[in-house]
């Protein structure tokens, strides 16, 4: 039975593999977007016109999640799976102002707390639905590549999920999270010179010796959200080739 999906950060990356993937299940996909005239969006548009739908707008914006989400509501009805994958980061503490801090915090863990606060209700009232988060190795440990804006942010995330677990169990509602490792998307690419020193350090502490690929991560999504995942609830899931 197809259900409605609605996916942060669903225009690019990881969270752009993970619509793909549902589209291809048969799933009815809203994707939220600065930038809803990107190629990928224009692409999926034209592959699964009749089943995907994009708001544009900017998560990060608290005022605004309610009526983005309003909007998807109205387009494709309730909400039975959330995807919080929007992510941005900064460089270290020298270089963070408080401005970017804030702007990291709301746009990687806010906007999950917001946009699963608006659709709990529902799943309650159904007794069931999905939400699964991403998150990422650094908020298990620290990060090399981002901030500690970044690794504060997805260690809230994990904080997040395991709460939400906890709480919206009994309702049959299912809170998992994954973690991935280096990905091959845009984000990744902006941290460092391909075939550069930087790229081999990072290689190096990674055993399966390469980066994941955005379909790797979103089949995992795609798996949580599905009814061969119906007992698994609170998990974090790395999914970084061993990386720890």
């Amino acid at each position: 039975m197809p259900r409605h999906v609605f996916i942060t950060g669903g225009s690019r990356g990881i969270g752009r593999a993970t619509a793909e993937a549902f589209l291809e299940e048969g799933d009815y996909v809203t994707i939220i977007s600065p930038n809803t005239v990107m190629t990928a969006v224009r692409e999926l548009r034209k592959k699964f016109p009749e089943r995907i739908r994009c708001v544009e707008g900017d998560i990060s914006d608290s005022d605004a999640v309610p009526q983005h989400m309003n909007k998807a509501r109205a387009m494709l009805g309730p909400i039975e799976v959330l995807v919080n994958c929007a992510g941005i980061f900064t460089p270290n503490t020298e270089l963070t102002t408080i401005s970017s801090w804030n702007k990291v915090i709301a746009t990687n863990l806010t906007a999950c707390f917001l946009t699963s606060q608006e659709v709990i209700g529902h799943m309650m009232h159904a007794r069931r639905g999905k939400i699964i988060n991403v998150s990422s190795i650094a908020g298990l440990s620290y990060s090399k590549l981002g901030s500690e804006a970044y690794t504060v942010s997805k260690a809230g995330v994990i904080a997040l999920t395991k709460h939400q677990a906890a709480t919206y169990g009994p309702w049959n509602i299912n809170v998992n999270c994954i973690c991935p490792g280096q990905t091959q998307t845009d984000m990744l690419k902006s941290c460092y010179s391909p075939k550069s020193d930087d790229e081999e350090m990072l290689m190096k502490n990674i055993p399966m010796l390469r980066f994941a690929r955005a379909y790797e991560q979103a089949s995992v999504i795609v798996f949580l959200a599905s009814e061969a995942a119906s007992y698994i609830n609170g998990a974090i899931i790395n999914v970084s080739g061993g990386q720890q």
